[in-house]
């Protein structure tokens, strides 16, 4: 018999459910090893205390403060239901660095790339480019407006 065989049949011998088989082979065990008397003895001498203190009452201002974190943990608990359209951080992550590379590039197409040929017949008017943004601190629309001339 292991070590390990040995601890299973001495729990369930302090819980009163080891069969005397399995009492008896761990008993020749004990005999051998004294490694597993003192764990046998330290553990009995546990499950006893714990007998003892599981008669004892808690005391009231103990049990009001558990009362109190339980009803604040039920409180803060949202039904499942509710969070059906929360989205994975990473995936938040993603769909935002996609829109600010989206963003960036049709902002630097719009004003830094040249218009492409124009065809003939085209006139050679300037054309008016307005960029709006809004600023977060303070709610207000920017407007910039940029005249590009094809001659540029």
């Amino acid at each position: 018999m292991s070590c390990e065989d040995l601890q299973e049949i001495i729990s369930a011998e302090a819980d009163g459910e080891a069969l005397e088989e399995e009492l008896v082979a761990a008993y020749r065990h004990l005999a051998d090893c004294a490694a597993c008397r003192t764990w046998r003895r330290e553990t009995l001498a546990v499950h006893q205390d714990f007998l003892l203190w599981h008669d004892e009452p808690i005391p009231e201002t103990v049990a009001e403060r558990l009362r109190k974190q339980e009803r604040r943990s039920q409180e803060r608990a949202v039904p499942h239901e509710s969070r059906v359209y929360r989205i994975p951080r990473p995936v938040a992550w993603a769909a935002a660095a996609i829109l600010t590379l989206q963003v960036g590039w049709a902002s630097y197409r719009l004003v830094l790339l040249p218009p492409p040929a124009q065809q003939q017949g085209e006139s050679d008017a300037p054309t008016k480019i307005v960029l709006t943004a809004r600023d977060r601190v303070s709610s207000t629309v920017i407007v910039h407006a940029i005249e590009n001339n094809s001659g540029r």
